[in-house]
């Protein structure tokens, strides 16, 4: 068996090292066990981001321009929704003259069913989620 030699830091790394434990709110003794630790394993403190500063504003100009495709499809969506409804009561009235409130919103509620529909899908794209059938706001 070797035989053990005990060494001693030099007052100089002593304090040095007391100082960063105090940095890093440690006692001296956790300190050492964890400078001894990161020192046995295989690792680089250089860490080289995933992305480069211009791949990220890349990809924030993408998604900005998705974003405003998209929100432009919705108000497209949305004015043709407007103009349904207009142009259905508009029919309505046109081919049963002289009818009363009541019928016309019983018309527009029951052929509304695939104009709701339509209007669903464009906004389960960006401002609502579905789950189990049920719809909520998306999460900002």
């Amino acid at each position: 068996m070797a035989k053990q030699v005990a060494t001693y830091p030099s007052d100089e790394q002593r304090e040095t090292w007391e100082q960063e434990a105090e940095e890093m709110d440690m006692f001296l003794s956790e300190w050492a066990q964890s400078m001894i630790e990161a020192g046995r394993k295989d690792f680089s403190i250089d860490v080289e981001p995933d992305e480069s500063a211009v791949e990220l504003r890349e990809q924030r100009n993408d998604l900005r321009d998705k974003l405003a495709r998209t929100r432009a499809w919705i108000e497209k969506l949305e004015n043709e929704l407007h103009r349904g409804e207009r142009a259905k009561i508009l029919s309505f009235i046109e081919k049963n003259p002289g009818v009363e409130d009541d019928e016309i919103i019983n018309e527009v509620v029951q052929t509304a069913g695939p104009r709701v529909l339509k209007t669903l899908d464009a906004l389960e794209a960006t401002e609502i989620r579905k789950e189990d059938g049920r719809y909520y706001p998306r999460d900002p």
